[in-house]
């Protein structure tokens, strides 16, 4: 329960980092928090932006306490902001999953996500774009503030999710630094009415103008690709025949 817990919490936090900025060849560190239930887990984030391609690496920290085999414990997610769509690779197997737009957009429903579809996964890379979509929530600005020597506006909004195992209904505050220059969250708060604090992510080291190989951003040629929007409608398939 505790490994399916964690994979959904990695795509979370990555989901939530999908409303990206246009940013030329910018590396940032970043610190993630996640409490699951009680269960603390901590990971560093690195991330790569290109000018239309984004590398995410996930890498637990505490994965012994978690019992967590150390092998599932880095997740790497590439993101083609301008076909729209991404990569889950898992480096222990050399594996890849491929998830377009639309499926992804389904798999945020389907984890209860308390980041909003339209924001989760249509890759908004835009600033004016980002805010209109917070604001279409009922979100507003409420402030600005220095996060590593970038201003940011911070903006605020709330959902209402309801948990597709337990059918419970939830109330999440999120709260975003969006970084005027980077167009970048370079910090992200959620909360549960229920819960408490869930998410944290907070920058922690900035690098600009950098100037990466363009083989980061592309899937090696050893893994195996599964498509997950073919995996899905072959699942679909299956139940249908099995109802017949």
């Amino acid at each position: 329960m505790l490994k399916k817990a964690f994979i959904s919490i990695v795509a979370l936090v990555s989901i939530s980092y999908q409303a990206l900025a246009k940013s030329n060849d910018t590396y940032i560190l970043m610190d993630s928090q996640v409490n699951n239930n009680g269960q603390k887990i901590n990971f560093k984030t690195l991330v790569w932006y290109s000018e239309d391609k984004v590398r995410m690496e996930n890498d637990l920290q505490n994965a012994s306490e978690l019992n967590i085999p150390q092998n599932m414990s880095k997740s790497v997610f590439l993101y083609d902001l301008k076909n729209k769509n991404m990569f889950v690779m898992m480096p222990n197997n050399k594996t890849a999953i491929k998830i377009d737009n639309n499926t992804a957009k389904q798999m945020g429903n389907n984890f209860g996500s308390p980041m909003p579809s339209n924001l989760n996964t249509d890759f908004l890379y835009d600033k004016d774009k980002i805010r209109d979509e917070i604001k279409k929530m009922g979100g507003k600005m409420t402030g600005s503030e220095t996060v590593l020597g970038q201003l940011c506006d911070i903006w605020e909004y709330s959902n209402s999710i309801t948990n597709p195992q337990t059918q419970e209904k939830d109330i999440f505050y999120s709260k975003l630094w969006i970084s005027n220059k980077l167009n970048i969250p370079l910090k992200i708060e959620i909360t549960s009415a229920s819960k408490g604090k869930i998410i944290v992510v907070k920058a922690k080291e900035i690098k600009t103008n950098q100037d990466f190989k363009e083989d980061i951003f592309n899937v090696p040629k050893d893994y195996q690709i599964t498509d997950m929007q073919k995996m899905m409608k072959d699942i679909l398939q299956i139940q249908q025949n099995k109802s017949k």
